[in-house]
């Protein structure tokens, strides 16, 4: 029994012993860590800029096409045989030039029947009312009954009614005989002819085409742009101004916006020509910076600035209102310095602390 209490007391005694020295060493362990100095900040090379002040201007690239500014296809509505056709394809004309003549022999000889029928009708209608006027002196003479004066009323009013009618048929073949030739609407260039002498002429058929020697300029852009594209903004081809933009249209073709330019000059293409043109919006006012400084994430778009006070890096959220490939417009300014780089170096500096950079360089 006496055994046993001894070595009880020796395991205890030993225990303490342990958990003195252990706690000694623990001490002195963290006496080490708090007298080890700190480890030296990491040097990194990272492009740095400063934003500066400035406007831009947002840029679109579209696919344009150089078309007449007013283009028409000429047709009749009478029915005959082509006659004479005075144009060529290429050919300048002036407005009022006879384009084209269809045999009016038939509606000619119809005017020359209805004047003399008019000629015959006049003189009826005089007859009839001398007829008239006499009978009813001749009626209240008590000479003629109220039956036979009616009967000459209505028979100078039939006269009457028969000579309007033949006017209005006069009228129309008149209005018809027009039809017979085609002349130039506008001062312009035949584009294209599509009958010939010989040739049957029927109404709606397209005779002849011809545009105006003025040039517009239309191109397509998506519906999304629709608020950006608007009146009034000017077009450049060629790093030159061309125009600005008349008009965009109400109406969508083949799923796309269409808009038009009014130029500021003629261009030396020929109509139909396809050429490569951009628009630009107006001037915004901001802060600018490389695009590659700017870091578009789901939640939103942030710049990566480095705090020199903190040594780490810090994100901070921002809006475009301008971005090219080389240049964004920022709404917000920074005195802070702003990384720039690849998307993925601009994603993991925040993670790193107790940061110098070498490199600082102003935005351009």
């Amino acid at each position: 029994m006496k055994k046993k209490q001894i070595l009880t007391l020796v395991s205890i005694l030993a225990f303490g012993a342990l958990l003195m020295k252990g706690r000694a060493l623990l001490k002195a362990r963290q006496e080490a860590i708090e007298n080890t100095p700190p480890p030296p900040a990491r040097t990194m090379d990272v492009a740095l800029i400063h934003t500066q002040k400035g406007t831009m201007r947002a840029a679109y690239d579209f696919n344009a096409q150089l078309v007449a500014s007013r283009s028409i296809a000429l047709s009749t509505r009478l029915s005959g045989y082509i006659t004479d056709v005075n144009a060529t394809e290429g050919q300048h004309v002036r407005t009022g030039d006879t384009l084209i003549r269809i045999d009016d022999r038939d509606i000619r000889s119809d005017i020359a029947l209805l004047e003399k029928t008019l000629k015959v009708q006049k003189e009826e209608v005089a007859y009839a009312q001398r007829v008239y006027r006499s009978n009813i002196d001749v009626y209240k003479a008590g000479g003629l009954s109220k039956e036979k004066l009616e009967a000459s009323r209505l028979a100078y009013l039939l006269k009457q009614s028969q000579l309007k009618a033949t006017y209005e048929k006069l009228a129309k073949a008149k209005h018809q005989l027009a039809y017979s030739f085609i002349e130039a609407p506008f001062d312009g260039v035949i584009e294209s002819v599509r009958a010939h002498r010989g040739d049957l002429a029927a109404p709606g058929r397209v005779l002849m085409t011809m545009r105006d020697a003025a040039q517009k300029v239309r191109f397509f852009f998506p519906p999304e742009q629709h608020a950006a594209i608007r009146p009034g903004l000017e077009v450049f081809y060629n790093d030159q101004k061309l125009g600005t933009i008349r008009t965009v249209y109400p109406s969508a073709q083949n799923g796309l916006s269409v808009a038009e330019v009014v130029l500021d000059k003629a261009l030396p293409l020929p109509t139909g020509s396809d050429l490569p043109v951009t628009v630009y919006g107006p001037e915004q006012k901001g802060c600018i910076v490389p695009s590659n400084a700017v870091l578009y994430r789901k939640n939103g778009t942030y710049v990566i600035a480095y705090d020199a006070a903190r040594k780490r890096f810090v994100s901070r959220k921002v809006n475009v209102r301008v971005s090219t490939p080389e240049k964004s417009l920022l709404e917000e300014c920074f005195a802070m310095p702003l990384a720039h780089g690849s998307e993925a170096l601009l994603s993991r500096l925040e993670s790193y602390e107790n940061v110098n950079v070498r490199e600082i360089s102003d935005a351009k």
